[in-house]
């Protein structure tokens, strides 16, 4: 489930410091004009507490190396469960090509936190970046089982280039 989600929590965690430039000089948080980034001890709670919601994503990344880490040995011992436990991750990509897995998932978790750089042209040339590295990476190994996935991965990333 963190998976399908993973955006959208590093995205609410990194609010806090997703911060816009007024005209006057002035930083509000984006989503909430009314509230001083940097300013009062409001802000400061909740730059806190995305701090530390933020180690959701991180316990999550941890168990991705666990498991790809663990998986051959899981294999030869048989584990049924593990197996189970981790198929969400495991079975969508080709055995040569499981660490694909979590180079997808930093990519993504990379993608939610463009929206903090305070300014657009990097923001634009980080989602650049990530979007030609992703490409490569998956014309290069081809790492989805399914067909399709790697070339629905290839037009997503073509489009974030080509827009």
């Amino acid at each position: 489930i963190f998976m399908a989600f993973s955006i959208s929590v590093v995205l609410a965690t990194l609010m806090p410091v997703q911060c816009f430039q007024h005209p006057n000089g002035r930083w509000t948080i984006h989503q909430s004009m009314s509230e001083l980034c940097w300013e009062g001890s409001h802000h400061t709670s909740m730059v806190i507490a995305g701090a530390v919601a933020c180690i959701l994503p991180v316990l999550f990344l941890v168990a991705v190396v666990y498991i790809l880490i663990s998986f051959p040995q899981k294999i030869r011992e048989g584990d049924v469960r593990f197996l189970n436990t981790a198929q969400f991750l495991l079975f969508r990509y080709q055995p040569s090509a499981r660490w694909c897995a979590l180079f997808l998932i930093i990519r993504n978790m990379l993608v939610a936190v463009v929206p903090s750089v305070p300014d657009a042209v990097y923001q634009v040339v980080l989602l650049q970046v990530i979007s030609l590295v992703g490409l490569i990476v998956v014309l290069q190994y081809q790492p989805c089982r399914i067909a399709f996935a790697n070339l629905s991965e290839i037009g997503l990333c073509l489009g974030t280039l080509l827009a």
